[in-house]
């Protein structure tokens, strides 16, 4: 295998060089044995931009020389420019960095200075009494460099040349397997195939046997689950074409089937698919309760009229004392609510029910029918929140409104710390306010019972009034500080 001489950068300065050229005599007989092909910039040509060619040349070199000098250290454009590249490339694996100390300079903590130098212990050149003896050993070490890196690029190559043959071999063995079996003529063919590209029997047998019997690796299996749930996750389901596309490339490189892939997927899409029929459910069931009436008429009897609370804290709002004038119809978001006063004033519960579900989506800015969020009931707009909290009390003579519940919530042992209250104080909350069969009734409807932003209690939507009930009344009490 033939392997290209490796490209040799100087980088130093002009009063340096004398000592360039006796270095690049020495250095000759690496470039007669095609060890190195050397560069500096006397060989740029009349009327090539220079700059443009010393940074092509350098980016492109296996081998860089620092010529190190008090000259050389203090070149701009050296320190600036050629040394800065220089550590890049050999930070990243491009090249290998030498430092050559031609004459005494204090290059303490230099870029370079944590790379070894040459000469040996990094003694000037000029130190020494026979300047060849020092060039002598500058050009061993080069040479043991160069050979370094011939040996690294040759088996990378050998690499290269295996794995390619690897390739071109399964894929013709893919083909040929794709009806089930390989008949005699195709058999010819491949071990033809073998011959040419140089691949060992063993090599030939672990191509065919992951073939006919892959072996997947758990591992990355299920490094392939994370990665296809995380797709799902920050782009929902089902995907697009750009994002499968991405999924086929982290399955090529894990080496996994599409047989593997379709069982990984399949589980995790079920259970995607499951959810959102769910909330599909959820989403319809609430449009119906909230867009239909109530099919229960109203009682045959005179207006109802509704007794003051036994507690006198249950008739006030989140600002302070009810007065008998209007409640004033304040808003963040610029929230008309007339019609619910409208209906609160003439007893419409339920009218005034799904009106109040209407208002609160529009001041968190949704149009869609849907389940308000937790993090948009922690921030509703304190004002809008305290102008339909005293629109009810005040219309129901403390009888119904938010405050009403968060004082029942507490009163049932509940605690405003963010969490879930246990089932026995939900149980408790529900009996009081009687959102255990929640079918309203004007003449039987207990303290607390309005308003039900879900309007009816289904034991799938028992976490969501959960969500619903905590927040609002760790609402009002942060909507009470000053």
């Amino acid at each position: 295998m033939t392997v290209e001489a490796l490209k040799l950068f100087y980088s130093y300065s002009h009063k340096d060089e004398a000592l360039r050229n006796e270095l690049g005599n020495h250095l000759k007989i690496l470039e007669y044995q095609n060890l190195i092909a050397s560069w500096h910039d006397r060989k740029i040509l009349p009327g090539d931009e220079w700059d443009h060619e010393i940074t092509v040349n350098q980016d492109t070199a296996d081998i860089i020389l620092l010529l190190i000098s008090s000259d050389f250290i203090a070149s701009r454009y050296c320190w600036d420019i050629e040394i800065k590249r220089a550590m890049e490339l050999h930070e990243s694996g491009q090249a290998c960095v030498v430092p050559v100390i031609l004459r005494r300079a204090d290059w303490t903590n230099a870029p370079f200075s944590k790379l070894q130098a040459v000469p040996k212990n990094a003694q000037p050149v000029m130190s020494f009494s026979d300047r060849d003896e020092a060039f002598e050993f500058i050009t061993q070490q080069i040479r043991q460099v160069a050979t370094g890196l011939i040996e690294r690029r040759r088996k990378l190559q050998e690499q290269q040349q295996k794995a390619d043959a690897i390739a071109t071999y399964r894929q013709q063995f893919e083909a040929f397997a794709a009806d089930g079996e390989i008949s005699m003529g195709e058999q010819f063919l491949l071990d033809d195939l073998q011959q040419q590209l140089g691949l060992t029997d063993a090599d030939v047998q672990a191509i065919t046997q992951s073939i006919l019997n892959p072996v997947t690796d758990p591992q990355q299996l299920e490094r392939y689950r994370q990665f296809f749930v995380k797709a799902i996750a920050q782009h929902g389901y089902p995907l697009s074409d750009k994002i499968r596309a991405d999924l086929k490339l982290v399955q090529t490189h894990l080496k996994l089937s599409d047989a593997d892939i379709a069982q990984v997927e399949a589980a995790i899409i079920a259970q995607k698919q499951a959810e959102q029929q769910e909330q599909q459910r959820q989403a319809e069931a609430l449009e119906q309760l909230v867009a239909k009436p109530n099919p229960i008429p109203p009682p045959p009897t005179p207006p109802l009229e509704i007794p003051s609370p036994p507690a006198p804290t249950l008739s006030k709002g989140v600002g302070g004392e009810l007065s008998t004038d209007d409640i004033p119809l304040e808003s963040e978001k610029g929230i008309d609510y007339t019609q619910l006063r409208h209906l609160l004033k003439a007893g419409e519960w339920e009218k005034a029910n799904r009106e109040t579900y209407w208002r609160m989506m529009e001041a968190v800015g949704r149009k869609a029918v849907g389940l308000i969020r937790e993090n948009e009931l922690l921030n509703f707009p304190c004002k809008d929140l305290k102008t339909i909290d005293r629109l009810w009390v005040r219309y129901s003579n403390g009888k119904f409104g938010f405050s009403v519940q968060k004082q029942i919530y507490v009163e049932c042992g509940a605690k405003l710390d963010g969490k879930y209250p246990s089932d026995k104080i939900w149980q408790k909350f529900c009996d009081r306010v009687g959102w255990c069969d929640l079918k309203f009734n004007p003449s039987i409807s207990l303290a607390g019972e309005l308003p039900c932003l879900v309007g009816v209690l289904v034991v799938s939507l028992r976490p969501v009034l959960w969500v619903v009930l905590s927040s609002l009344a760790q609402r009002l009490v942060n909507c009470s500080r000053p």
